[in-house]
């Protein structure tokens, strides 16, 4: 065991799946104190995965559940949850047995041997760009919503460019200091937006009505076959296909486990053997808000009218 492989020794494993974490940490007396330790307790380890899994793929969350069919979809959202539960044990676990440092590149390593590390970074810098794509249109689309709707096409408020520019400078510094607790603040951000397109559905569903209604009413007319057009999905409820689909996005909007070592460093070490319980905490509270805003969007605008996008639906 050498620090050149990104190994330690047993005293700092301060991870061990329940009370053998305390009993370790207790017995680490002075040099724990010595060793980095984050900030973050339970509560706020849990709004940081929070903030790393709701981006720019709850866009697409109601367009899942109505593809394959709201029970399907359902199903599908708890499989992965279960999965990505049970890849966080095993990925701690695995560093817990290895003795090693809180890297994905280092288990990769230790594992399968050098190559496996680079091919892991490879897939991990593709990963991590398309969900910051994902998660910059959600902001520059809920932003438009919000305040470039009563200025002309033209405006500089009305251009998603203005708005993803305005992103990177305010987070800019979260990426050069490269900490999680500093993510506290696009966590409200991203808190506010979610929650105002929750709002803004539920008041056009408390309102108008549900869809079945307002076609009882007249409000809204069914289009004629001649009118329907690619955009509709309505061939693919239920299918083979569309149970694909909700499972792609799915896993794309409950992935958060590319960074599960740097939230859980910047745990305090009192608080890192209950990180399990901040990874529960987060899954349900994302999967809760996921159905609701799913089951509001498909009562609205009806389930075989539901967008791959719900933007596309509002405007």
């Amino acid at each position: 065991m050498n620090a050149e492989q990104g190994q330690y020794d047993d005293n700092d494993d301060d991870y061990k799946l329940g009370e053998a974490a305390q009993l370790s940490n207790q017995k680490e007396g002075d040099v724990a104190a010595k060793e980095p330790d984050g900030r973050n307790s339970m509560c706020g380890t849990a709004l940081a995965i929070i903030s790393t899994i709701m981006g720019g793929g709850i866009v697409s969350i109601p367009y899942a559940y109505a593809v394959a069919g709201v029970w399907t979809g359902i199903g599908i959202q708890v499989g992965v949850i279960i999965a990505i539960w049970i890849s966080c044990v095993l990925y701690l676990e695995t560093r817990s047995i290895l003795q090693c440092n809180t890297n994905f590149s280092v288990i990769a390593n230790m594992c399968l041997g050098s190559i496996s590390s680079i091919i892991l970074n490879m897939l991990l810098v593709f990963a991590v760009f398309g969900i910051m794509a994902l998660y910059m249109i959600l902001f520059s689309e809920i932003a438009i919503s919000l305040i470039g709707g009563s200025y002309a096409a033209d405006h500089i408020l009305r251009h998603k460019a203005f708005y993803v520019t305005s992103l990177c400078v305010l987070i800019s510094p979260i990426i050069v200091r490269k900490k999680i607790q500093e993510l506290k603040f696009s966590t409200y951000v991203l808190f506010f937006g979610v929650l105002s397109l929750i709002v803004l559905l539920t008041v056009l569903l408390g309102i108008n009505g549900t869809y079945s209604y307002r076609l009882d009413e007249g409000t809204i007319v069914v289009p004629s076959p001649a009118e329907v057009t690619e955009k509709d999905h309505s061939t693919k409820q239920g299918s083979f296909e569309g149970v694909i689909d909700s499972l792609n996005i799915a896993v794309a909007s409950q992935g958060f486990v590319i960074a599960l070592f740097p939230i859980y460093s910047s745990m305090s070490r009192p608080s890192r053997p209950h990180v399990m319980k901040s990874i529960t905490i987060a899954l349900f509270f994302t999967m809760s808000t996921y159905t609701y805003l799913s089951f509001i969007s498909i009562r609205y605008f009806g389930q075989e009218n539901i967008q791959p996008s719900i933007f596309n639906n509002i405007k």
